[in-house]
């Protein structure tokens, strides 16, 4: 993995899947960060279910990066965290550069 060539430094916020927190997603976010990108965690805990008050929170948080860097935002999420990856950008599509969902239920 270290010969994967580098980002462009753009921000990549990074979401944790059902059950889990921030921690679990620290391996992912240092080798983001190892490639060059601004990574930031969801920041609100365990994902205990899909709730309204974390999707509107992570709406403002992905409005907040993109207005901070200049830049849009990339988000990877794993499992529930790619579902509130893909409800944030349907909710801020102007901000969202790509969503990018590992092991979540989520079908063409």
């Amino acid at each position: 993995l270290s010969g994967a060539p580098r980002g462009d430094g753009h921000p990549v916020l990074v979401l944790p899947g059902f059950t889990a927190g921030d921690a679990t997603m620290i391996g992912l976010k240092l080798y983001l960060r190892s490639r060059g990108y601004r990574v930031e965690s969801w920041g609100f805990g365990q994902n205990t279910g899909f709730k309204l008050k974390f999707s509107h929170a992570l709406e403002q948080k992905v409005r907040y990066l993109h207005h901070k860097h200049r830049s849009k935002v990339s988000i990877v999420g794993w499992s529930l965290g790619g579902v509130y990856g893909f409800y944030a950008a349907h909710s801020a599509p102007e901000c969202v550069r790509t969503v990018i969902s590992l092991g979540s239920p989520i079908m063409k």
